[in-house]
């Protein structure tokens, strides 16, 4: 089982390196296609709201959408 970590997820909404978005993107889809469970430790879950929040200045709505897709069953 693949675990991602903060930086993964932080680029999904932020896209401020597309190189490293694209990576985490196509590991992701891979992983979905291929019905694979993807981790994310509670530590990540936690630390990707204040990064997104305190970092990047994201408004709450950006933030609770980043979530709901990160829950939803068809993934990002």
């Amino acid at each position: 089982m693949a675990a991602l970590d903060t930086n993964a997820l932080v680029w999904y909404p932020v896209k401020d390196d597309l190189e490293q978005f694209n990576c985490a993107y196509q590991l992701i889809t891979q992983q979905v296609q291929a019905r694979q469970c993807l981790f994310v430790p509670i530590t990540v879950v936690l630390e990707l709201e204040w990064v997104l929040r305190a970092t990047y200045k994201l408004a709450k709505q950006v933030i609770t959408d980043t979530y709901a897709a990160l829950l939803s069953p068809t993934g990002l």
